[in-house]
């Protein structure tokens, strides 16, 4: 594996040939098993759940409920039915409960499959690290020199994990992709205690240009792909296998997208993202659908426009391999109007990620966990 942000020291013995691939997103958290040898197929498992539970305070219900002059307390509505809050957790509020509550759910989905002895990695949401560029000077004790120079840039003096782009190794500018060490061990812990250690926490750059070997890359172009999640997208270009350039686009997160049928329509999260599927087709007899879809493509034109800056510079780095097409991956990539809408944008080719063979297929949601899931299997063979 390219530069992994954290093997774990403990050391089990994985079964030769599974693989278990965990993406902890900031809305979802995705699963893939996988198991098979060279000379058979490969069977899988994929399912999604939700990263948080929602869950409506005690203190909350009793601030519901009033004392009337008869002394009798009545509610005034039912707490438990009571719209949830519209602000959504940022990822970096992840507990320790809530890491272990979060594991518990993920080791109870599992059990229809024997997974306990796979080879597990996880990779993070983008929300909870940190992508930036550290100029270092001093050659002596590289390592050390980054670890201080990137606290200090970050105004953190808290020990980190990091990986840096390949093509900047040996240059003054670092690219540095990190997350706290205290989380590394925090997320590792959690499934430690219900009988999956983790081999690796990943970074999601490298789990993205995985995910594009398999869509049958040409070798004399760069690859482009974008995970289209919950909050902001992150666009990776890869050269040569590894990721070359990461961005992170201020515009066209899922929750952006919503955010005009949470506020217009009163919707919680759970409502905005299904009326988001309801508009996937037009309806011109609903003035409703037609303002959603005005805004989502509003989002996909501000999206398109990152992207294009993106494309130029790469094709800027890259003058003889300019990419062609854009992946995607993650949740946006599932919905069919919204890659419509930014293909319509865009002077290159946008297409979903998938993943087939002959006993089966994984959807554009599942790509990081997937190459997390292979990678398990390709090294114990």
């Amino acid at each position: 594996m390219s530069n992994p942000l954290r093997t774990l020291k403990r050391r089990l013995t994985w079964n030769t040939t599974s693989g278990l691939g965990i993406d902890i997103g900031q809305s979802q958290t995705k699963i893939v098993w996988m198991a098979g040898r060279a000379d058979r197929s490969l069977r899988s498992m994929a399912v999604s759940i939700p990263t948080r539970i929602e869950r409506v305070a005690l203190a909350e219900a009793s601030a519901q409920e009033t004392t009337q002059p008869d002394g009798d307390r009545r509610t005034d509505h039912n707490p438990f039915k009571q719209r949830r809050s519209l602000a959504t957790p940022s990822a970096k509020a992840w507990t320790s409960s809530e890491l272990r509550n979060l594991c518990a759910r993920i080791a109870s989905v599992l059990e229809a499959c024997p997974s306990r002895r796979a080879e597990v990695s996880v990779v993070l949401s983008m929300a909870v690290c940190d992508y930036r560029s550290v100029y270092v000077t001093k050659e002596a004790d590289r390592s050390d020199v980054l670890q201080s120079a990137l606290q200090q840039s970050i105004g953190d003096d808290g020990p980190r994990c990091w990986a840096n782009l390949v093509d900047s190794e040996a240059k003054p500018k670092q690219r540095i992709f990190s997350v706290p060490e205290s989380l590394s061990w925090l997320v590792g812990e959690s499934l430690e205690s219900v009988g999956m250690s983790p081999r690796r926490i990943d970074g999601l750059p490298w789990c993205m240009a995985r995910a594009y070997q398999h869509t049958e890359p040409k070798p004399d172009e760069a690859g482009l792909m974008v995970d289209w999640s919950f909050g902001d997208p992150t666009l990776v270009a890869v050269v040569d296998g590894q990721p070359a350039y990461v961005r992170r686009l201020n515009h066209g997160g899922l929750q952006k997208i919503a955010s005009q049928a949470r506020q217009d329509l009163h919707l919680n999260a759970d409502e905005a993202a299904r009326w988001i599927q309801q508009c996937e087709q037009p309806a011109p007899g609903c003035e409703a659908i037609s303002e959603t879809r005005s805004w989502m493509r509003h989002c996909c034109q501000r999206m398109a426009l990152e992207i294009q800056a993106a494309i130029d510079y790469v094709r800027w780095r890259n003058k003889d391999r300019a990419p062609s097409k854009l992946w995607l991956v993650g949740g946006g990539a599932m919905h069919a109007s919204l890659t419509e809408m930014l293909d319509a944008e865009l002077a290159i080719d946008v297409r979903a990620w998938r993943r087939s063979w002959s006993s089966g297929h994984l959807s554009a949601n599942y790509a990081t966990a997937a190459s997390l899931a292979e990678l398990g299997v390709s090294n114990a063979k």
